[in-house]
């Protein structure tokens, strides 16, 4: 997620069905307190989780951070 990376490109890279994916994100967006896909990637950049080449970047695909 902090990637940028969408459920599918997830998916494929962990060798999962996307509805896994779906399910593991809403298990973890339940377990930060937090709504969207977005609040939990700002949340987890602010405590330093990533890549950091991507330290500041937002990537949005569809007006939802992927």
């Amino acid at each position: 997620m902090v990637a940028g990376l969408g459920r599918k490109a997830v998916a494929e890279r962990l060798f999962l069905s996307p509805h896994t994916v779906r399910t593991h994100m809403q298990n973890v967006l339940g377990k930060l307190g937090v709504h969207s896909t977005l609040a939990a990637v700002a949340l987890a950049r602010r405590a330093g989780v990533g890549p950091a080449d991507l330290a500041g970047d937002v990537v949005e695909r569809g007006g939802q951070l992927a």
